[in-house]
């Protein structure tokens, strides 16, 4: 039984938890650490702990890939009194991929298992919807090609097995070119397209993966992707 279980591992069976209470302890510090830094980030560029009402006068600019896990830990915890952070990304939400599945049945509403960008943190300077399509790493620059209107309206509208997904790449309709004299023109050959040039001081990119279904024969064809809120919706 488990009481004889327990004595074998040398456990108190009689014990409110398992758990060591140095790992106890680690773990509310740390649940304490990152409550505090969530909530001095979340001020309106307010500094709770310094006492300052506005932001820095020279805050650097992060420039966020991705919406996924790692982008939404960082803009949970990212202080906008500190930092000005712009999000780019495809999708303007973050997924808890475990609930696909049962967004995918019916068990539960899309809305429980995402979270928008500006909710996780009201307070971050800009968010574009858009894919990275170039990094000057000297120059510190990204272009981005921002999502079409017809995507983003496209993909709550009609069936859902036909409405596009964001996650898709469009084609780049253009490009900036950087001349030897570090002037930026445009691409004219490949037609005015929407992309723009953001400026930043820290770049991180977290763009997560993507579904290699073309290794699998027939994947491509045959089969649903499960990935995104669009992929449980098309699933359902």
């Amino acid at each position: 039984n488990e009481v004889e279980y327990k004595k074998l591992l040398n456990q108190s069976p009689y014990a409110v938890t398992d758990i060591e209470w140095r790992v106890l302890i680690q773990r509310f510090l740390d649940n304490t650490e990152d409550s505090t830094q969530k909530k001095n980030g979340k001020f309106k560029g307010e500094s709770k702990l310094n006492r300052k009402l506005v932001p820095k006068k020279e805050r650097k600019t992060v420039v966020l890939l991705g919406t996924g896990w790692a982008s939404h830990s960082f803009v949970k915890l990212a202080s906008t009194y500190d930092l000005r952070v712009v999000v780019v990304s495809p999708v303007n939400h973050f997924v808890f991929t475990p609930m696909l599945a049962s967004a995918a049945v019916g068990t539960v509403e899309y809305r429980s298992m995402t979270e928008p960008i500006r909710v996780t943190n009201p307070y971050i300077d800009n968010y574009v919807e858009g894919r990275a399509i170039g990094v000057d790493v000297e120059g510190k620059k990204i272009q981005v090609q921002l999502t079409s209107l017809s995507t983003v309206t496209g993909a709550f509208k009609g069936i859902a097995t036909d409405a596009p997904c964001r996650l898709d790449p469009e084609p780049v309709q253009t490009s900036i070119v950087y001349s030897d004299d570090g002037a930026i023109t445009r691409d004219k050959s490949m037609g005015a397209g929407d992309v723009i040039e953001l400026s930043y001081d820290h770049l991180i990119c977290s763009v997560g993966t993507s579904s290699r279904s073309s290794i699998v024969p027939g994947a491509k064809e045959y089969c649903f992707n499960l990935k995104t809120s669009q992929d449980s919706k098309r699933l359902r």
